[in-house]
């Protein structure tokens, strides 16, 4: 709740900011700068309100891809947890302020980039020695896409940079205190006493460098959210398949599932190697990606680079449609907000 606040105070300071800018009739420039941020504020709002509310099947997605003993359908697994004597229902939420946090930071900067480096290609990228705003309707659509997958990319490295030891926490903090367990191995997780503990005992044992493991996957999942982004905007200028009111949440649901897809098996290697969990047959604790992909081919096959995809489809396609949902609604509400202050 703390942090919380501490979000509406410094959200209501940049609307207030941006709204005198509007008000005094500043360039054109930094009225656009304006609407960046109220985009930001809205996507950064949405994403951590949308997790609050569906964290635990978060936290049984993460112990379903580490944990080799975890078998199930994801309710199952959720009760199991929710009952165990040793952990209690307060285990599902573990990690939640730390995700909030990283999800509040990355969705700032990740809209806010998206929206002002996807109006600078529209400005001057050049197709065919025409720009964009000259060619024809049906061309322009095309490129349309494309450079919000560019935009959308871009974006998603620059959030990650910037934000992966949060993330790493929030990993390190779900699983502190379980045993996982793999064929030979089984190794339990540190306790730690809030982010601030976990990211210093992290970089004293194991080195800083160690608070960005899994940031090269991380940056080849910035795909994931640049396909999302990419599909949800084609098919909110399409408006063909859902009407306006249910558009938000289906177009969201359908953009993260392909997207979800495509990268899954580089999440589920993130998330075993952001845990630091021992590959099976091995004394060594972090293998290289090669090795860790070679290992989980050899003993599980095709299906162990999708163990997990059921809790995560589950998870991140409702998250994701709440997300949206709630991001149209908040950006709608902040522009009427703008639009008063104008006056």
């Amino acid at each position: 709740m703390h942090r919380m606040s501490n979000a509406t105070v410094m959200a209501s300071l940049i609307v207030g900011i941006s709204s005198w800018a509007y008000y005094h009739n500043l360039t054109a420039y930094h009225v656009q700068i304006s609407n960046d941020i109220l985009h930001a504020f809205a996507g950064s709002m949405a994403s951590a309100l949308s997790m609050t509310l569906l964290y635990p099947l978060e936290t049984v997605r993460t112990q379903v891809q580490v944990d080799s003993s975890r078998s199930g359908s994801s309710l199952r697994i959720l009760y199991e947890i929710a009952t165990d004597k040793n952990r209690g229902i307060t285990s599902l939420y573990q990690g939640l302020h730390s995700l909030v946090l990283a999800l509040v930071c990355l969705n700032f900067v990740y809209f806010y980039c998206f929206r002002a480096t996807r109006r600078w290609l529209e400005e001057h990228v050049v197709i065919h020695g025409l720009s964009l705003e000259s060619v024809t309707d049906d061309v322009s659509k095309q490129h349309r896409v494309a450079i919000d997958l560019m935009a959308g990319y871009l974006a998603g490295v620059l959030g990650v940079l910037l934000t992966a030891p949060l993330w790493l926490v929030n990993t390190r903090l779900k699983l502190q205190g379980l045993k996982c367990k793999s064929k030979n191995t089984v190794q339990e997780n540190k306790q730690y006493d809030g982010i601030s503990h976990c990211m210093y005992t992290v970089a004293k044992e194991e080195g800083i460098s160690s608070l960005y493991n899994g940031t090269f996957a991380s940056i080849v999942l910035a795909l994931n959210p640049a396909i999302q982004l990419g599909v949800y905007e084609l098919l909110k200028r399409s408006n063909t398949l859902v009407d306006k009111t249910s558009g938000p949440f289906v177009n969201a649901l359908l953009a993260k599932f392909l997207a979800t897809m495509v990268t899954y098996p580089i999440q589920l290697l993130q998330t075993r190697h952001r845990a630091a969990i021992a590959s099976v047959h091995t004394k060594q604790q972090r293998s290289g990606w090669k090795h860790e992909l070679q290992t989980m081919m050899q003993h599980h096959g095709v299906r162990g680079l999708y163990r997990g995809l059921e809790t995560k489809l589950l998870q991140t396609l409702l998250n994701s449609g709440f997300m949206f949902l709630i991001y149209e609604h908040l950006v709608d509400f902040l522009k009427t907000i703008f639009s008063t202050s104008e006056q």
